[in-house]
Order: structure tokens, then sequence, then C-alpha cells
């Protein structure tokens, strides 16, 4: 028995704008913050932030950072459906593809949403002990 989806699973994309800095004769050593669509600073950093951004100036202007300016840098996740529990009625995330389990109540699911036989029953039909589930 399938349980009923109330959000499917979707792939996220976030885009986020960060002046980047890099050192000259260390590469893949730097820094990077948060910028608003004009390019400023983000209101509200922590002062230590705001002295490394002077000090990301300062090397370049020395010539030991380069300043790539504003870039945008994106990131990428997936976000595993939610199902609503078929026992209890209970939201329950299906973030393993084998095996998600609802919080509430103990019922297990597979990746598609399926209500799967109780733990107990596990391994009847291949001859495993109950004790080989233990880690599950």
């Amino acid at each position: 028995m399938s349980a009923t989806i109330l959000k499917p699973g979707r792939q996220v994309e976030e885009h986020e704008l960060r002046r980047s800095f890099y050192y000259v004769d260390e590469p893949g050593a730097g820094a990077s913050f948060p910028r608003d669509p004009q390019g400023n600073l983000l209101p509200g950093l922590h002062p230590a932030a705001i002295e490394n951004f002077t000090n990301c100036l300062r090397l370049t202007e020395a010539a030991r950072m380069v300043d790539e300016g504003v870039v945008d840098e994106v990131s990428r996740y997936y976000e595993p459906p939610v199902i609503e529990c078929i026992r209890c009625h209970h939201e329950v995330t299906l973030d393993d593809a084998w095996l998600s389990s609802c919080h509430h109540c103990g019922a297990d699911y597979n990746g598609s949403g399926q209500l799967l036989a109780p733990r107990h029953l596990w391994g009847e039909e291949t001859g495993e002990h109950p004790a080989d589930l233990v880690n599950l």
C-alpha cells in the first residue's frame, strides 16, 4: 500500500552572490564575502568578516591576492519527498531509497512510499534471522 505524497521530491538550485578573492601564490586558498545584487557587502556581517574583507582589498593592491569580483555561487541539492504515514497520519520524509521510518509510530516505508511489512517478518523468504536486522 502506498502513502499519500504531501510534497514531491525535487532538485533545488540556490544562487548566492559573493565577492571572491584568491591568493596569487596559493592555489585554492582565498576568501569570499556575501553580496547583494548591487555588489555591496550584506548588512549584519560580523566585524571580523569586515576586517577580513578590508585585508583582502589591501592584499589585492599589494598584488598578493586576485579580486575575482562578484561571482554567482551555485549550490544544488535534493529535497526528498514527504508522505503521510498510513498508520498515524504524521509526516514521513523519504530520505533513504531503501528504508525510511515514521518517527511517531515506527512504520517503515521504501523509497517509493510503499508501506513495508513489520520488521519481525523481514527475511522470512530469504532465511535471514531477525538478529541480522539489528543495525537497521
